[in-house]
């Protein structure tokens, strides 16, 4: 073998020695069985944030200069314009693929979320102590600064519609529904408390830095979409 050959097969072999593994597919979480994880690309954030505008308005389409994240939480150079002049008009939660998404008044996304739920996901609240998160329209309608899970907004279930269900079967519909972070002092058990799972008793968990951040940006009487 001429010298040049072998010095280019070994210059080969040596370029795929040091290519980096590629990335484990698995998503290793208890979502509904057959769900595929959501894509966190920009233009796959973008896309299901019209998709869910256009279906929360009836089509009204997002303007085309509509800023796109780069990531599920964008870092701060990322962000489509100042937060600290931000509020959210709308909040829209997709329980099948763990995100919550926060809308301004103009239908330009300003933060997405992935988030746990309920320890028994699929499906809508129907009364106490069933572990679900409701589905349906509502307000957030009061914050808790002293919260046992850092900070909370409080979801304004049961509505009339949930009462109505609830009175008709002869069952307590349940309540005090939350956006919150982790256990006050819990937040180092990271094997229990991750997005990775649904841990809570129906509530909706996001990590201590994002309800902070989240508490910033959604205002009370902010209106809530829960979608299955």
């Amino acid at each position: 073998m001429k010298v040049g050959t072998f010095l280019s097969l070994c210059a080969f072999a040596l370029v795929l020695w040091a290519a980096p593994a590629p990335a484990e597919a698995g998503y290793g979480d208890n979502r509904t069985a057959g769900t595929q994880p959501p894509s966190f690309t920009a233009s796959a954030i973008r896309s299901q944030i019209v998709q869910a505008h256009n279906e929360t308005t009836g089509g009204v389409q997002l303007a085309s200069a509509v800023p796109t994240p780069t990531q599920l939480l964008p870092d701060e150079a990322d962000l489509p314009y100042d937060l600290s002049a931000a509020q959210a008009a709308q909040v829209i939660v997709y329980k099948a693929e763990r995100r919550m998404d926060l809308i301004d008044s103009r239908g330009r996304p300003l933060r997405s979320y992935q988030v746990s739920l309920g320890k028994n996901p699929v499906g809508s609240k129907e009364r106490m102590g069933d572990n679900k998160t409701p589905e349906g329209r509502y307000t957030i309608d009061w914050r808790n600064p002293e919260s046992a899970y850092h900070l909370s907004l409080r979801i304004s279930y049961p509505n009339k519609a949930d009462k109505w269900r609830a009175d008709k079967q002869g069952v307590n519909p349940g309540g005090d529904i939350f956006i919150h972070g982790a256990p006050n002092g819990q937040g180092w058990k990271k094997w229990k408390y991750n997005k990775s799972r649904d841990w809570t008793n129906g509530c909706i968990a996001v990590t201590d830095a994002e309800i902070r951040e989240i508490w910033n940006l959604v205002p009370d009487g902010t209106p809530i979409i829960i979608k299955p």
